[in-house]
């Protein structure tokens, strides 16, 4: 099945399809390590984020996920 992506702007935030150029505003935001506390994976470098934003962008290639980014406008 083949998902049309589409960018959902609201009042108070933009959705749009996850990219490999939102790597560096991704690790800007998650740069606490408090955030990742209970998750599988740390994310305590650069690397460490394209290592998940690469994933999550392969999982969308086979179908499996469809990872977004969320943008607060205010």
């Amino acid at each position: 099945m083949e998902i049309t992506p589409v960018v959902l702007i609201g009042d108070r935030v933009k959705i749009q399809p996850m990219e490999d150029y939102h790597v560096q505003e991704l690790f800007d935001a998650g740069n606490n390590p408090d955030i990742w506390a209970h998750m599988p994976m740390k994310v305590q470098s650069i690397e460490d984020m394209k290592y998940l934003v690469n994933g999550a962008l392969q999982a969308r290639e086979q179908g499996s996920e469809f990872p977004f980014v969320i943008f607060d406008k205010d």
